[in-house]
């Protein structure tokens, strides 16, 4: 849901929005704002979930972004430049490749593109420790958070979120959403984020999230590996099935396979990517190469291409998943496939279905010509996960992909490859 968020306007002239970062508000920027405001009409704003704007479950850049807009638009401003700090220049890099006709320029401030170390989330877990019940004053709330938040600058400017209603204590950031905004992981890691609410992760974000270490670094370079032998398996076979075949379901089947290989280069492209910079895979990213299509010609078509592909695909997965027997080419026994057959079958049905989505958000991205709501796996689950029973769909879809990582076990084991 759209939020209207507090603003504070300064001086006149063509509009100039501010996006404070992650435990801050628009305040922070008043000296600044005051003298922007001699040639712009600067609007200094507080974002979802902290200083004056309201609160909300959900937050993720794209709906911040969103936020963003729809306030400059109810303040009358159609057009204006961006000046986003840390998480608001997330959000306003966001906004602008989603609506650049609007944004005149854009400033970002002390962030890239690119994944983070989680590392704020002590400083939510120290602020929700606090016993506020006997403080009367920050430099209290000062003193308690001195263990956790050694840095005197830091501790200063997270109790200025500190407020005294009728001589009660609070915060003013909406802390729980802010730790359920924090990066987690899907696959078996869903389970966990079902029940806490933190949030889903696509295979890219996963490997992002520990790429940051020297074991992280070399888990991603052992899954490009994997793929690379994969890509090469799928393109070899695909290759022999074609040239040896008259046109006909092995003659498509090769094609597929040599299409199939295709996409698992790209993978391996994309992973080793992340592996030399540290980021790269995410929502983000995919944002931004949508809206660069989108600004050429033909770019919409390209996208609603695609994901009429990506949605005809996980259809005939999950129709290849319930009419087939996909353990056929595996040597196994009778008994085996006996008791493999379900856990495949469901593992593949997720598999198929979290296509579906992805190439049914592709299509809803070049149908409304809105870069935001083309979303990858980790978008997916996000989406799904911020409905009534997300958290059950959520489930349903870790259970398969743990079912679909048994099925690829197997096959790595048990597939005749000849």
């Amino acid at each position: 849901m759209t939020l209207r968020l507090a603003a504070t306007e300064y001086g006149a002239g063509p509009a100039l929005a501010i996006l404070h970062g992650l435990f801050g508000a628009g305040r922070n920027w008043a000296t600044i704002a005051q003298r922007l405001a001699a040639h712009r009409r600067v609007v200094a704003l507080d974002l979802r979930n902290h200083g004056a704007s309201p609160w909300a479950e959900a937050m993720d850049y794209a709906e911040m972004a969103d936020d963003v807009r729809a306030t400059m638009q109810a303040l009358g401003h159609r057009r204006y430049a961006l000046l986003g700090h840390s998480m608001g220049g997330k959000a306003a890099m966001v906004l602008a490749l989603a609506h650049r006709e609007e944004v005149e320029r854009l400033v970002v401030v002390d962030i890239a593109p690119a994944a983070y170390p989680p590392h704020h989330l002590a400083y939510v877990q120290a602020m929700r420790g606090l016993d506020l019940a006997g403080v009367t004053r920050r430099a209290e709330a000062e003193a308690q958070l001195a263990a956790a938040v050694p840095n005197p600058a830091k501790r200063a400017f997270l109790v200025q979120n500190l407020v005294f209603d009728e001589g009660r204590a609070r915060w003013r950031l909406n802390l729980d959403a802010i730790e359920r905004a924090m990066p987690t992981l899907i696959g078996g890691f869903a389970i966990s984020a079902a029940f806490s609410g933190a949030r889903p992760r696509g295979l890219l974000g996963i490997i992002e999230a520990i790429v940051h270490s020297w074991f992280g670094a070399a888990i991603a370079l052992a899954i490009a590996f994997g793929l690379a032998c994969f890509a090469g398996w799928l393109a070899v076979t695909g290759f022999r099935r074609s040239n040896r075949s008259a046109i006909g379901k092995r003659w498509l089947l090769g094609v597929g396979m040599l299409g199939d290989a295709v996409l698992y280069a790209g993978f391996v492209i994309v992973v080793l990517g992340i592996a030399w910079r540290g980021g790269g895979g995410n929502e983000t990213a995919l944002h931004g190469w949508v809206a660069w299509l989108f600004a050429n010609t033909g770019g919409r078509a390209l996208v609603g291409l695609v994901g009429a592909g990506v949605l005809g695909g996980g259809i005939g997965v999950l129709i290849w998943g319930w009419t087939r027997d996909v353990e056929q080419p595996l040597a196994l026994s009778p008994r085996g496939k006996r008791l493999t057959t379900p856990i495949s079958r469901f593992g593949v049905t997720g598999r198929g279905a979290a296509l579906v989505l992805i190439g049914l958000y592709l299509l809803w991205a070049a149908f409304a010509a809105d870069p935001s709501k083309a979303h990858g796996l980790g978008g997916a689950l996000q989406q799904l996960h911020a409905t009534a029973l997300g958290w059950i769909v959520l489930l349903l879809f870790a259970a398969s992909f743990i079912a679909s990582a048994f099925f690829d076990l197997l096959e790595a084991f048990y597939r005749r490859v000849d």
